[in-house]
């Protein structure tokens, strides 16, 4: 993706949800951390990287506004997650 901002790539894909409606979520997962970056129709981009798998499943009133976000998007994906 490249934006006027910069440019960013995820590498090893391991799914994507189109999230409506104008989102795509690509996913990075490894064995303790995901990984993604999440397209908008407007050019929008949002790229989180080695967020540890447990955040994902935690109670978010309990988490750090540092990884609050990047935990309530990539639950919306957590169905391609392996």
């Amino acid at each position: 993706m490249q934006t006027h901002h910069g440019y960013y790539e995820l590498h090893d894909i391991s799914g994507y949800l189109v999230f409506e409606p104008d989102e795509i979520i690509f996913v990075q997962a490894e064995k303790n951390t995901v990984s993604s970056i999440i397209i908008g129709k407007l050019c929008t981009c949002s790229m989180y990287s080695n967020i540890r798998r447990e955040i994902l499943k935690a109670d978010f009133s309990t988490l750090d506004n540092a990884v609050l976000l990047s935990a309530m998007q990539l639950s919306l994906a957590e169905s391609i997650l392996q």
